[in-house]
């Protein structure tokens, strides 16, 4: 499922259409996304695009991270550990900000760097990016050199023009502007000396900009041309395997594995919800929103429980808490990551490591959910009425704001891990034994 998964969300090969369709979607949405950035103001109907747009980006960030081990080739849980500080995971997750609620309305511009998706599908500008890596030393020393004479160029017009420039930086500007030959013309020399150096700057700027210019342009041909012939070995490749498997490749192999698959993960985020509903309707001091998460990850594999989260989470922003409801995604991954690796040991449960499992669940899920709602609420007790009681009564014990914090959201979590820890235990021993 996995496999199939990646080979979805990445670029897509030869003759493989339904990726191909995804590529096309998700690259726009992710220009869609940045149509509220055109608008001064907001409406309900740009707050929806946004809303809608942010869920679906992050769906596609969590898919290539439950399968970021194929693209890595490396089948490490550090795998997964790492990918979400990769650059491209960086500018995805600070592009969600604004829309999350973590930073202020004007930072929305953040937005734009959702946008970057481009670079996971245009080969083009992946041939560009591999030009400036396998030139960066000519083109870092052409720009030394750029740097090197737009200060000399305006220490020199400083020292012979003065009253021209109020300060070493307007002469810096002149400087620039003429060695890149733009020249505004709201700052220019009026002295002889001054004049040559002008002239002298914009020759110089013409054969500072043409050097990298045709080094660029020649390393990308280069690159169009092995790209080119990447395409026809790919595309023969595919070829080949679509005549010995004697079609197109399915979505899915619906066998018995991919069923139960389905089946684990639905009855899953099934859990989630409705231990979730009755937690809330009998307002017990627990959510048991992870229950789920923890089973599919245990019975399955990481990446299952990381999908059972994140539609879990999904729901929950879109029935009740809005965009905001995906920051505590962070504590559903962490349950799936620690009970599919942790607990397990080459696919066999390790009874006694359920303890030490259990203990850094209720350190790790505290960290993050107190510290994520801390961000956003910062200044008042927690939202949620256990938690809210517990804070105060730390708070009367005389506790800093923040260990009170944290500590009303420690308990809770202990209540929490615990209870779901005996569910996912009964859910293990109940469900049929059969090994997927």
């Amino acid at each position: 499922m996995r496999e199939r998964l990646f080979s979805l969300v990445q670029k897509a090969e030869p003759g493989d259409r339904l990726s191909k369709a995804y590529d096309i979607f998700i690259v726009l949405v992710a220009f869609i996304s940045v149509v509220p950035l055109m608008f001064k103001g907001t409406t309900a109907v740009l707050d929806t695009i946004d809303l809608i747009t942010v869920y679906i980006l992050f769906a596609d960030y969590v898919f290539r991270w439950v399968t970021c081990d194929y693209r890595s080739k490396s089948k490490s849980v550090w795998a997964f550990v790492k990918y979400p500080f990769t650059p491209y995971a960086l500018l995805l997750l600070l592009s969600m900000l604004p829309s999350l609620g973590l930073v202020s309305h004007g930072f929305r511009v953040l937005r734009l760097f959702r946008i970057t998706v481009v670079f996971q599908y245009s080969e083009n500008l992946r041939h560009i990016a591999r030009v400036f890596q396998k030139e960066k030393k000519t083109l870092v020393s052409v720009l030394y050199i750029a740097i090197f004479y737009i200060f000399l160029s305006a220490l020199i017009m400083f020292a012979y023009e003065p009253e021209n420039f109020d300060n070493f930086f307007e002469a810096t500007y002149w400087a620039t502007t003429a060695l890149t030959t733009v020249g505004y013309g709201d700052v220019f020399p009026v002295s002889t000396v001054g004049k040559l150096i002008s002239m002298i700057s914009s020759l110089f700027g013409i054969a500072v900009i043409a050097l990298p210019a045709g080094i660029v342009t020649a390393g990308f041909v280069d690159e169009i041309n092995k790209g080119e012939r990447a395409k026809r070995q790919a595309a023969e490749k595919a070829l080949a395997q679509r005549i010995s498997a004697g079609g197109t490749q399915p979505l899915f192999n619906v066998t018995a594995k991919v069923k139960r698959y389905a089946l684990v993960m639905a009855a899953s985020v099934l859990v989630n919800l409705l231990l979730n509903v009755i937690s809330q309707y009998f307002k017990l001091p627990l959510w048991l929103d992870v229950t789920g998460t923890a089973f599919a990850a245990l019975l399955l594999e990481p990446a299952a429980g990381l999908l059972v989260g994140l539609a879990t989470n999904l729901f929950f922003a879109v029935v009740e808490y809005g965009p905001s409801s995906l920051l505590y995604y962070s504590s559903s991954a962490a349950v799936a990551v620690l009970a599919g690796v942790f607990l397990k040991k080459e696919g066999i449960l390790q009874p006694k490591r359920v303890a030490a499992c259990i203990a850094l669940v209720i350190a790790i899920t505290t960290l993050l959910a107190g510290g994520t709602e801390l961000c956003i609420s910062w200044g008042s007790a927690p939202g949620n009425a256990w938690e809210r009681y517990y804070y105060e009564f730390a708070d009367g014990w005389g506790l800093p704001y923040i260990a009170a914090f944290f500590f009303g959201h420690l308990v809770v979590k202990v209540y929490d891990t615990l209870s779901s820890a005996v569910l996912v235990a009964l859910l293990y021993l109940l469900w049929p034994k059969k090994r997927v």
